[in-house]
């Protein structure tokens, strides 16, 4: 049975040497301990538990995640991109607006009430001393050329015409007269008393003809 060299006395054997060259023997001795020392793999043997425990939980956690996913997505009505789709709102529509339908009002106001018929219209003549009169008759309105003049309304009703509006302050309104007309003559009469004198003197029994 062979005795286990020294390790000691290999050592100091080889520190006695120049440093440059291990005699051969030494080197065998050192590869013998080494191939028969036990080996401590303190590290690993520390560090897997620890490397395996977080390894496990990220492989769980992941197929979880994985697994929840795949749910979600096969949810019926569920759109793949994420959330339900929005519904389109409606757009309110308004009833269109109708604009009022009025007449217009100064057409109205210009029409008469009781305009004077076409055969009254025109320009009628009558020699009243001390001058020439000159009566205008349109379908709303009058106007007397006799000693200053006057002006104003008329409305006709049948065989009656009544004088107001006049321009003449001092002439109150009114005054009906009965008209007639022969041939190119117009012959007024009056119909009461008319509250205006100088209207009594151009159309009192007065008889025009008629001018054009």
């Amino acid at each position: 049975m062979n005795r286990p060299p020294d390790v000691e006395l290999v050592l100091r054997d080889y520190f006695a040497d120049d440093g440059f060259t291990a005699p051969d023997h030494v080197l065998d001795v050192v590869e013998e301990r080494i191939a028969r020392h036990p080996r401590r793999l303190a590290w690993r043997l520390r560090g897997r538990p620890i490397v395996n425990t977080y390894a496990k939980l990220a492989l769980a956690a992941a197929a979880v995640l994985l697994v929840a996913i795949v749910c979600y997505n096969l949810i019926p009505g569920r759109s793949t991109t994420g959330g339900p789709k929005p519904t389109p709102t409606a757009i309110p529509t308004s009833a269109p607006t109708i604009a009022p339908t009025t007449a217009p009002t100064n057409a109205r106001a210009s029409t008469p009430v009781l305009p004077a018929p076409a055969e009254l219209q025109g320009r009628w003549l009558a020699d009243i001393a001390p001058d020439v009169a000159i009566l205008t008759l349109t379908p709303t309105n009058f106007t007397i050329s006799w000693l200053g003049g006057d002006s104003g309304r008329i409305e006709v009703e049948g065989d009656q015409i009544t004088f107001r509006g006049r321009s003449n302050p001092e002439c109150p309104s009114g005054g009906t007269y009965r008209w007639s007309i022969e041939g190119d003559k117009l012959h007024l009469e009056p119909v009461g008393t008319d509250p205006c004198p100088f209207q009594t003197e151009w159309a009192g029994n007065k008889t025009y003809t008629r001018y054009d």
